[in-house]
């Protein structure tokens, strides 16, 4: 009798699988997509048209791209439904602007007439800069891109980006997690368009994010003492990036900014005059002015660069590489600017300031402070002599009649 109740139970469950594999069949199926020959037409800067060719028996009521750029929101754009045959459609990207070298996803969404909804699979392409034919070169950790010059200078800039890497490191111990792309032009204007939020003086900025670097190296004698000064520096910002990721925003801007310029193999001789000239006149930026932002102005930033590789190359030759990585530490546990130098060197960042002006900058800061008070010295000087002056025309009025009451 068990024997039998087994048997039943086994033929059950059998015909219950053939069924559900039937159903799976149908399903697949259903769920062919009837979308063919998707492509995109990138004209880099302008727009980019999306075109898909459709298999369908009725015209779509409705249709919908669902576009998901690297690193931004998602975008739910309405399309004109076509004839059922093809979709086209032309993004602005004045109007929706997109990541240089970003990749993008996106995929269809129909409604037919008789209510069904169709979804296409997900599709992917890299947003790249079409103006130009890119040669390219690499090895396990760079991946460069150029134009117009010749393999030598690819080589370069891939030697460049390995010299770079080992100072780095020097500052930081530091791993290349993801292969970094470099991408060169030739002048500001070709690299104009994949700027999005830079300043205009800005000729190198790193995608940290997306492991990409793009530059401005003008052909020419200069080229390589520019690269080795800019790659460094944007090569820094990947890193650490890689260190963090998205809690690199807890970092201090000067931090930031200060290691960059710290890995750059000469030190700007500009930055010293200007730091010199402004602490003369008293202009210099407080550092916890530079903890969230620099300012905006080419003249107000080119201090703030100054400052802060001046302050991070101090920090790390009074405490070493291992109080830097505690530092980062810190700040990656979310504490404030302030609090979390304060809690890493066990001093606080006015001392510090203070110790870096003395050491770094050479200033005589009791000198500074005086001059820093005079304003207010004055001040009060001039209301102390208006009041000795009020005091003393109020006495001259009430002596005289004092005199004759005397008399």
């Amino acid at each position: 009798m068990g024997g039998k109740i087994r048997s039943a139970i086994f033929w059950t469950l059998l015909l219950s699988l053939s069924f559900s594999l039937a159903g799976n069949r149908v399903i697949f199926a259903q769920a062919e997509t009837p979308f063919t020959e998707v492509a995109t037409t990138i004209d880099f800067g302008n727009s980019i048209t999306f075109q898909a060719s459709l298999q369908l028996d009725t015209t779509p009521q409705e249709a919908y791209l669902i576009f998901q750029p690297e690193g931004q929101e998602t975008e739910t754009i309405t399309l004109p439904p076509g004839d059922g045959q093809t979709l086209t459609y032309t993004l602005d990207l004045n109007q929706h602007p997109l990541r240089a070298f970003s990749q993008v996803s996106y995929s269809y969404r129909l409604r037919l007439s008789d209510g069904r909804i169709i979804n296409s699979p997900s599709y992917q392409f890299e947003y790249s800069d079409t103006r130009f034919q890119w040669m390219q070169l690499e090895n396990p950790l760079f991946q460069v891109f150029w134009y117009d010059r010749d393999l030598a200078f690819g080589q370069l800039v891939i030697n460049t980006a390995q010299t770079g890497f080992q100072s780095a490191n020097q500052l930081l111990p530091l791993q290349i997690k993801q292969k970094i792309r470099i991408y060169i032009y030739n002048s500001p204007a070709d690299m104009k368009a994949t700027r999005t939020g830079s300043q205009p003086w800005v000729t190198g900025q790193a995608a940290p994010d997306l492991g990409v670097i793009v530059l401005t190296i003008p052909q020419g004698p200069e080229e390589r003492l520019e690269l080795e000064r800019q790659l460094p520096h944007e090569l820094m910002h990947i890193l650490i990036y890689q260190l963090m990721g998205e809690k690199t925003s807890n970092l201090p801007a000067w931090l930031v900014e200060g290691l960059a310029s710290n890995t750059e193999p000469y030190a700007n001789p500009e930055y010293e005059r200007v730091l010199l000239k402004s602490a003369e006149e008293g202009k210099l930026i407080p550092i916890t002015a530079l903890c969230s932002n620099f300012p905006q102005d080419a003249s107000s930033a080119f201090l703030a660069y100054a400052e802060s590789a001046s302050f991070v190359r101090f920090l790390h030759r009074t405490y070493g590489s291992s109080a830097i990585r505690w530092l980062i530490e810190r700040y990656n546990n979310g504490v404030g600017c302030s609090e979390g130098i304060e809690t890493a060197l066990n001093k606080p960042l006015s001392q510090l300031e203070y110790r870096w002006k003395q050491e770094e900058l050479h200033l005589n800061t009791d000198h500074l402070i005086f001059q820093n008070l005079l304003p207010f010295i004055l001040l009060v000087g001039i209301l102390f002599g208006a009041i000795s002056v009020t005091i003393l025309v109020a006495s001259k009025r009430f002596h005289p009649t004092s005199a004759l009451e005397e008399k």
